[in-house]
């Protein structure tokens, strides 16, 4: 079989037994090895064969969004919106760069879209990363699917904007000021607001509770595409899982208390 056609099949089946939809929002997390087990590509042609697979079955009412993070203001470094590559993986990077997507001006966490919303994403506040007008908040609203392509369950950076949303202790806002270069070429002084954690505790991301959680419910679905397991949960039914788990044990979420009954 020609290989893009097989790649393309194989990301419709997974995304169909995962449950999602044409028409739906994403947001994908992914590593590389997902598309290296395809042969007979150059890998930025996987990448972008796996990309235009999902936008392909998401169809043109879906979206599509990626992290392309860059940390840059925690580096002293200056935020190009057009530029500053993604730090976050290949997939990512690529992703960025193509001509449908559009790029929020958050230079820590930014994200990039393609597809519906993809102007209402680029559009959400970089100024407090995991507040209520940040990409973040916008993929609660719309109850997107956070899923994951090859990489841990632990990944799932959305759980920061539920612990900014619970006000955990081990957390705590501190604002970065530096330079966004925007669209129009022109440098702008700003600061943003990032939820920290304090680095005294053991606050390394666990997230064993809240995936038992959603399993046990059965509002997290996983499915193979190839050789490698991929998951999937809306995101509504994550922040109200792990908003539960924090009632019950407020470092459920974190490496300090999640060996503790």
């Amino acid at each position: 079989m020609d290989p893009v056609q097989q790649l393309k099949n194989a990301v419709h089946s997974c995304m169909s037994a995962l449950g999602i939809s044409p028409g739906d929002t994403i947001f994908l997390h992914s590593d590389g090895i997902i598309v290296a087990q395809f042969p007979g590509l150059e890998m930025q042609q996987r990448i972008h064969c796996l990309l235009d697979a999902i936008e392909d079955f998401l169809g043109p009412q879906g979206t599509l969004v990626l992290p392309t993070f860059t940390y840059s203001f925690t580096k002293n470094e200056i935020f190009d919106r057009r530029e500053t590559p993604s730090t976050v993986g290949l997939i990512t990077e690529v992703f960025r760069l193509r001509s449908q997507t559009r790029r929020n001006a958050d230079p820590i966490f930014s994200v990039a879209a393609s597809g519906a919303r993809s102007d209402e994403f680029a559009n959400t506040n970089g100024q407090e990363c995991f507040g209520p007008n940040s990409a973040f908040a916008l993929l609660h609203r719309v109850n997107a699917w956070i899923t994951g392509f090859a990489c841990s369950f632990d990944r799932a950076t959305f759980v920061h904007y539920v612990e900014k949303s619970a006000g955990v202790d081990y957390r705590y806002d501190k604002v970065f000021r530096g330079i966004i270069k925007n669209e129009r070429r022109e440098n702008e002084s700003t600061e943003a607001v990032y939820f920290v954690r304090d680095l005294a505790r053991r606050t390394a991301t666990t997230l064993n509770a809240l995936k038992e959680r959603l399993r046990k419910h059965k509002r997290l679905t996983e499915a193979d595409l190839g050789r490698f397991r991929v998951w999937a949960v809306r995101s509504v039914e994550f922040f109200s899982a792990a908003m539960e788990v924090l009632k019950e044990r407020p470092t459920a979420l974190i490496q300090e208390g999640a060996s503790r009954k």
